[in-house]
């Protein structure tokens, strides 16, 4: 919604005045967590990150490859290893 480098140009105020948003709705939508629909997809590329590997890559490679796909993720390796 905004980007980093707006955010540090201008105040969160007026970002929001300009884009007829709440602040606090902005706070909220920042705050909120991934939609079911993107924890699947994120799910299903790490899913098929372990299959292309037979089972080999462990949770560092298995995130390397994930995040060469455009899905940001971490190498907490239980978050990234449940869905298998």
């Amino acid at each position: 919604m905004i980007d980093t480098t707006v955010k540090k140009a201008y105040p969160i105020a007026l970002l929001c005045d300009v884009m007829e948003v709440s602040r606090s709705g902005y706070y909220f939508w920042k705050k909120r967590g991934k939609s079911a629909r993107q924890q699947e997809y994120e799910n299903s590329v790490v899913q098929e990150a372990h299959k292309v590997s037979k089972g080999t890559y462990g949770a560092r490679l298995i995130a390397e490859e994930v995040e060469s796909h455009g899905v940001s993720c971490g190498v907490n390796r239980r978050v990234i290893m449940t869905p298998l």
